[in-house]
């Protein structure tokens, strides 16, 4: 006895999401809305760079801050990555941020 497992379609209408754009494009969509914060968490980095010139003791916050950014970006980086490749596994980081941020939300 052979299975046949069903063909792949990528044009499934269970793929579609809120108004009625693919999944894909979707993920895209929110991969730019991020891809925009993290841009702005940047330009914000700029004036702190300049507050710990003049008052060392905002040092601390600074790196505290930076490290942050850096792991944001490097989520952001596998979340376009695995949505150029098509693969699923880089999109997991994403998710476990997204939970994680929506707990503490709901949390606090």
């Amino acid at each position: 006895m052979s299975q046949v497992q069903p063909q792949f379609d990528p044009n499934d209408p269970k793929y579609i999401c809120c108004c009625g754009c693919h999944v894909t494009v979707g993920a895209k969509i929110l991969a730019s809305l991020q891809t925009a914060s993290i841009i702005l968490i940047a330009l914000g980095v700029i004036p702190m760079i300049q507050q710990v010139k003049r008052e060392p003791h905002f040092t601390s916050i600074l790196v505290t801050f930076i490290c942050i950014f850096l792991i944001i970006a490097l989520i952001n980086g596998s979340l376009w990555y695995g949505l150029i490749t098509e693969r699923e596994g880089f999109l997991i980081p994403t998710l476990i941020c997204m939970v994680s941020v929506l707990s503490l939300l709901v949390c606090c």
